[in-house]
């Protein structure tokens, strides 16, 4: 039973992902997101061992390759994840 995209996200917060695809992680997924205001959304390609931030109002994602530095918030302590160690064979 597949859900429509619309009801994972309410006024309040987000229900669940959307089904997804990397054909609609980037494209339907992403717009509804940024349309929606969501402040970030990440798509990790494990293949080209990267990670794209999306933002609302933004056309083009910024692509990470070494490490993702993220602070949620002015005041609180950001985090940096390296992106060799999470992508390195287990």
């Amino acid at each position: 039973m597949s859900r429509n995209r619309l009801d994972t996200i309410s006024d309040r917060d987000v229900q669940g992902p959307p089904p997804s695809t990397a054909r609609t992680d980037r494209g339907r997924k992403r717009a509804l997101y940024q349309e929606t205001g969501v402040r970030e959304y990440w798509i990790v390609d494990v293949e080209l061992r990267q990670v794209e931030v999306w933002r609302p109002g933004v056309m083009e994602a910024e692509v990470w390759t070494d490490a993702v530095r993220w602070q949620p918030e002015p005041g609180i302590e950001g985090l940096t994840i390296e992106l060799e160690k999470i992508f390195r064979p287990v």
